[in-house]
């Protein structure tokens, strides 16, 4: 089953969207991590039947407009862009469904207008986004030195099977299966005569130097009032730290699922997650 694709129009920007389900579907704005694409959700969406998945590409990834030069990726806009995605959609009230960073920006949006937001599903994701403590200062210097130094070009590769196998290994921390990491492929390469290239912008290799303070994060996690749903993965990124059921206490209507896989569960493991996110939506 493929996909219908969509392109949808806000303001300066194009972004590409793969739809899935009936149109009277629960609504659900699915939202991707970083460095993938809305493939992500290929393996998981068909098996939410009751659901209308509109599944973005952000901006800079897969085959959503890249920013212009002056440009500069922060969680911050990419808040504001995807209410612009469900205002396009004409989508006054909505679901969210988000892995990784998908689910931290979905997470700031119920705190922003929680009155939209009904559900949020959100996959191995530390929604309190401040676990990675940087020199601020430093994060802006090393941004303006390298945006001028990084390649303007990606690397080719002969196929897309090429590409996934690298892409699945890539962090071997959190390793997937080669077939997620094709999914991601067929998403998120482009063709050339030589091959294949990933088409996410290089400056999301650069610091996204823009972080909340941990009174702020608080702040906004007392404000959502839309049932949460947290599915944390044993091998994955919320794993990693130990005392993540008490930074997320401040969520009032919270439910945490706890499964074994790695990562990118919804694509190594979609059932599992299908159990899950049935009953919740």
């Amino acid at each position: 089953m493929k996909p219908k694709i969509i392109q949808i129009a806000i303001p300066g920007l194009t972004i590409n969207a793969r739809v899935w389900g009936p149109e009277n579907g629960v609504r659900v704005l699915a939202m991707h991590g970083w460095l993938d694409n809305a493939a992500t959700f290929d393996l998981l969406a068909p098996l939410l039947t009751q659901c209308r998945i509109v599944s973005i590409d952000f901006p800079g990834h897969g085959f959503s407009d890249h920013l212009p030069p002056s440009g500069i990726y922060h969680h911050e806009d990419r808040v504001i862009q995807m209410f612009q995605v469900a205002n396009a959609l004409g989508w006054e009230k909505f679901n969210i469904l988000g892995h990784s960073m998908g689910g931290v920006i979905g997470t700031f949006m119920a705190a922003v207008f929680p009155e939209r937001i009904e559900k949020i599903a959100a996959i191995d994701v530390i929604p309190f986004l401040n676990v990675f403590h940087f020199n601020l200062v430093k994060a802006i210097r090393t941004h303006i030195e390298n945006v001028n130094k990084i390649p303007r070009s990606h690397e080719i590769y002969s196929s897309k099977s090429e590409a996934a196998r690298k892409r699945a290994n890539i962090n071997p921390q959190f390793p997937m299966k080669q077939e997620s990491a094709l999914a991601l492929a067929e998403g998120g390469m482009a063709a050339v005569t030589s091959g294949y290239f990933w088409t996410f912008d290089m400056r999301l290799l650069l610091p996204n130097f823009m972080a909340p303070t941990d009174e702020m994060i608080i702040q906004a996690l007392e404000i959502i009032t839309a049932q949460y749903c947290l599915v944390v993965s044993d091998k994955g990124l919320v794993s990693t730290i130990s005392d993540y059921k008490e930074k997320i206490s401040p969520i009032k209507n919270l439910q945490i699922h706890e499964i074994p896989g790695g990562h990118h569960i919804q694509l190594d493991d979609p059932e599992s997650v299908t159990e899950i996110l049935k009953l919740f939506f």
